[in-house]
């Protein structure tokens, strides 16, 4: 069991006997824990791959927990047993988890029925650890899987598919957080000390289009040859707002795919 020291300070929560859990395709359904155990809602679960999603493990279940040990002495208060029965303000750990038991929020709270678990703001930096965001899949013309040449425009893009704001919500009876991530840039990293940062999906290069007639905004000229390790990067930012009308902003995030590119210095043969 994972012990935390703690200051012991005054708090009040509610956990009520009965909620509904969203479950993915929005159903609805009512449990009915030991110590009436609410369950935050935060998006579907994901695999960390890239083109695919990351984050979101579906639910976090929040309960009541004893507290042992004691705060004299310098001895660690720890988690105890499920609190069945719990006492107007009588002491416990607000625990929260992921399916899989790993604590995401723990709390020393004084129980009082009838007042809010946890704020807007923690719901919400709950619901920015959920976010069902995605690994970029990005594509190049020439593809990585053939040479590159020196002094030979690159164009790059990532699928416009994967440029659109994502969302992970996070809930308690009577309050709700959103948080919503926008992509803002794709940053390039050539390989070869060069960044570009291209302030959208980019362009998908059109074979069948003569090279004239079409443009790139996000493109990049090699001037060595060699291997270069390419790495595309979505940033996103990150904003949230509550059923109570706050609101506030909380750190960008960046998810990276790196892919191997060779790059080739090719000369022209004039026959005579």
């Amino acid at each position: 069991m994972r012990r935390v020291a703690v200051v012991l300070a005054a708090a009040v929560f509610l956990i009520q006997p009965a909620i509904a859990i969203a479950k993915e395709g929005g159903g609805a359904g009512v449990t009915v824990g030991p110590s009436g155990d609410p369950v935050v809602f935060v998006g579907a679960p994901g695999g960390a791959v890239p083109g695919g999603p990351s984050g979101g493990s579906g639910s976090v279940t929040c309960g009541l927990y004893e507290v042992t040990g004691t705060v004299s002495g310098g001895v660690q208060l720890g988690v105890g047993a499920p609190a069945t029965d719990p006492q107007e303000g009588s002491s416990y750990f607000l625990v929260c988890r992921t399916p899989d038991g790993t604590i995401v929020y723990q709390q020393l709270i004084t129980y009082s029925p009838g007042t809010v678990v946890v704020d807007a703001a923690t719901l919400a930096r709950q619901a920015y650890r959920e976010l069902p965001l995605l690994y970029p899949q990005p594509y190049t013309a020439p593809p990585a899987n053939v040479a590159h040449l020196v002094g030979v425009r690159t164009w790059m893009w990532i699928d416009a598919s994967q440029w659109q704001p994502r969302s992970a919500t996070a809930s308690i009876p009577g309050l709700s957080a959103t948080a919503t991530a926008e992509p803002v840039e794709v940053r390039w990293d050539m390989g070869d000390g060069t960044v570009v940062a291209c302030d959208g999906p980019g362009t998908p290069y059109d074979p069948a289009v003569p090279d004239n007639e079409q443009h790139s905004y996000c493109s990049h000229v090699f001037e060595h040859d060699g291997p270069k390790q390419v790495r595309a990067t979505i940033v996103w930012r990150v904003r949230w707002t509550a059923t109570n009308g706050s609101s506030g902003a909380l750190p960008d995030i960046e998810r990276a795919t790196q892919f191997p590119v060779q790059v080739e210095q090719r000369q022209a043969v004039i026959r005579g």
